[in-house]
């Protein structure tokens, strides 16, 4: 893993400190960690973000994501280097009791090569296209779980991430899992989950999520924004293919973003299985 940090001054006093990661084997960046104290100058925390640009490039990275509070005074400035909103999302914490009945409503299960097809199909349907490459099917963590339809087709799959403060899950539901329990059997299907903290993702191209974990088994934590900063951009040749090229001087514009209307709640009449 490729870890890189910076740490700037203002006038002779701390200015902030931030720091981000590449996984092995991924083309994008994470930050981390950002710290600011309230006093800080615009321009200092300019200077630290671009220097992390900088090094994402160095590192290959075709883009470098984070995520701030929605409410953040620090989204002109991360706008000033041209990060861009892609997505909002609110964090659940289940507080539930993990049921320990041997039957549940849903047959959550740990997914194998034969449900890769079915994954790719409805992932490409949930997340807008111009996202999928900043959200993958899956970041291959670990085995995540799918549920399937009695009918056969493929309801929803959670990607996973084990990490020492708990364990993150992410969904992708198709809307007609409207049913709360879904979620309930989800936590409760989880291997080895250890009794650790379980912290589910719902993110605004899935807004039913949401509606789904505003239950009392569930906490929400203060809304946040996911933003991308691209360090490659796109070439659309005539014959409509596209490839990635180096980032030139002059940056990519803002990127277009389309609004996700939900329709009205439909009862869920999906059969268990």
């Amino acid at each position: 893993m490729n870890r890189y940090g910076v740490l700037w001054n203002a006038d002779g006093k701390f200015g902030g400190a931030a720091q981000m990661i590449q996984r092995v084997g991924e083309k994008y960046s994470q930050m981390t960690f950002l710290s600011t104290p309230p006093e800080a100058i615009p321009s200092g925390t300019v200077s630290g973000l671009e220097g992390l640009i900088r090094q994402a490039g160095v590192w290959g990275s075709h883009f470098l994501a984070c995520e701030l509070p929605a409410e953040s005074d620090l989204l002109p400035v991360f706008r000033h280097v041209e990060f861009n909103i892609w997505a909002h999302q609110t964090i659940f914490r289940f507080r539930g009791a993990t049921s320990s009945s041997p039957t549940l409503a849903y047959r959550w299960r740990l997914w194998n090569g034969s449900d890769i097809p079915a994954m790719v199909k409805l992932h490409r349907g949930l997340v807008p296209s111009l996202f999928q490459p900043i959200e993958p099917v899956t970041r291959k963590r670990m085995l995540g779980l799918v549920l399937y339809h009695a009918d056969g087709h493929l309801l929803g799959y959670a990607d996973l991430d084990y990490g020492s403060r708990g364990i993150w899950v992410l969904p992708f539901l198709l809307p007609e899992a409207d049913d709360s329990q879904v979620l309930i059997d989800l936590v409760a299907s989880l291997p080895a989950a250890l009794g650790r903290p379980i912290f589910i993702c719902a993110r605004s191209y899935q807004p039913w999520l949401a509606d789904m974990l505003r239950s009392p088994e569930f906490e929400a934590r203060p809304e946040e924004v996911l933003l991308v900063r691209y360090l490659v951009v796109r070439a659309v040749q005539a014959e409509v293919q596209t490839r990635l090229l180096p980032e030139a001087a002059q940056g990519e514009r803002s990127v277009p973003l389309t609004p996700i209307v939900r329709a009205a709640r439909r009862q869920s009449q999906i059969p268990k299985r």
